[in-house]
């Protein structure tokens, strides 16, 4: 006869085994929900997983945002702000642009003194901007001993005040009795010139470029024993 509780034996409890407690039986009549199912502490695949993707690109966007911000800053500079020149300032520059007109009409540099004719980068900026208008405000020098840095801030349109900074750096070396300039450095904004090009421009003597006549520049390396660069001074030695 079949045990109309168990109604597989196989399932029927041992004997002496006391039987299971039963559940508690909801109150009848009662339409009570079933027990909701166990809570989850909300951190799934993006927290532990996506989540972290998504961090990553934050990251970027935030990195993305500032180097935006970086270029258009770069980009979008203003002037120099004007050279204050004291009154021996002048004065040298003016001596310094007649010597110079002298030496361009004879063709001979030896005309500079003696001991030399040093400038500072404050007169050497304003000389150029005597000589070019154009530059005013545009350009300046840092010197120090073999090194000629200048930062150039050239106008990217017709707004005075946007402009892109250029950087240049120069070494200044005596090649047997020649003076010779080549390139160390040279960025545009945040940019470095490729390594390629650097190493190409870096074996040429950039002498040549600072001479709009070929006669001058001879006659300037023909007429000058060296030239110095120091520290915030530029010393120009003629041959004797």
């Amino acid at each position: 006869m079949t045990d109309p509780i168990h109604p597989h034996p196989q399932d029927a409890p041992l004997p002496g085994t006391p039987a299971a407690p039963a559940a508690p039986a909801a109150p009848a009549g009662s339409d009570a929900p079933p027990p909701p199912p166990p809570k989850s502490n909300g951190k799934g695949c993006w927290f532990y997983g996506c989540g972290g993707c998504l961090g990553v690109v934050l990251i970027f966007i935030i990195a993305g945002f500032i180097m935006a911000q970086r270029l258009k800053s770069q980009f979008n500079q203003p002037p120099h702000a004007p050279l204050v020149l004291t009154a021996d300032d002048e004065a040298k520059v003016a001596e310094t642009r007649a010597l110079l007109e002298q030496a361009e009409e004879q063709e001979d540099f030896s005309v500079l003194p003696a001991e030399g004719l040093r400038l500072t980068s404050t007169q050497l900026v304003a000389l150029l901007e005597a000589e070019n208008p154009d530059m005013k405000d545009r350009v300046r020098f840092q010197l120090e001993p073999d090194v000629f840095r200048a930062e150039i801030r050239a106008p990217r349109d017709e707004n005075p005040n946007k402009n892109v900074i250029i950087q240049v750096a120069l070494n200044v070396v005596q090649v047997g009795d020649r003076v010779e300039i080549r390139l160390q450095d040279a960025r545009f904004g945040p940019f470095s010139l490729p390594g390629f090009l650097m190493e190409e421009i870096r074996g040429e003597d950039l002498m040549k470029d600072f001479f709009a006549d070929e006669d001058n520049r001879r006659a300037f390396q023909e007429s000058i024993e060296r030239i110095e660069i120091q520290q915030d001074a530029i010393l120009i030695v003629p041959r004797r």
